[in-house]
């Protein structure tokens, strides 16, 4: 009976830091992509490894509604120290980030503006630690594009660098697959909401 007590008080207080850092995590995101909606379904807190961050959605609901979903990402792993008492005094110190299966839908206006320009800001290019992109879909369609195509299986590699004059720079590494026809473009998922 005792351990049983002791199971469920664990499982109950461990729900609620998972919720607390997907709280957290969602803050965070709405402050860096001000002006669109973002979602985070779930996070969980790999003691020590990692937090694990689930169903990532960001939304423009200034488009009409077929355009809205810029980005719907599966998963998010950030490497770190993630113990209880790191996440207590506040956040902890990130060395890597994974992206898993991550949607980008490029869409382009009648103004030749492309949806995912929302999501790019002064800094964009420039990362601080390791990005890894696994499986990642760019779906492009839009005004002016004939036939919509699906870029597939993306594998990047994001690594900060110092450039030759000393300032911070990006390199990037990887490889994507490309498919042309509208069915591809229908058949890609992003599940904004």
């Amino acid at each position: 009976m005792v351990a049983a007590s002791i199971l469920g008080y664990a499982a109950f207080g461990t729900s609620r830091i998972d919720e607390e850092v997907r709280i957290r995590v969602e803050a965070r995101l709405r402050e860096r992509f001000g002006g669109l909606a973002v979602r985070v379904e779930g996070a969980s807190v790999q003691e020590g490894e990692a937090l694990v961050v689930r169903g990532v959605s960001i939304s423009d609901e200034r488009l009409p509604s077929e355009q809205r979903c810029i980005v719907w990402i599966d998963e998010i792993r950030l490497a770190c120290d993630a113990s209880l008492a790191t996440l207590a005094v506040g956040q902890p110190t990130i060395t890597e980030v994974r992206i898993s299966r991550p949607v980008v839908r490029a869409w382009r206006g009648a103004d030749g503006h492309w949806s995912p320009a929302a999501l790019l800001g002064r800094d964009a290019a420039m990362v601080g630690v390791p990005v890894t992109i696994q499986v990642g879909t760019v779906i492009v369609a839009g005004a002016g594009i004939a036939a919509g195509f699906t870029l597939r299986n993306a594998a990047l590699r994001l690594e900060p660098a110092t450039g030759a004059s000393g300032g911070v720079e990006t390199g990037v590494s990887g490889s994507i697959a490309a498919s042309q026809s509208s069915t591809a473009v229908a058949s890609a998922s992003c599940r904004c909401q």
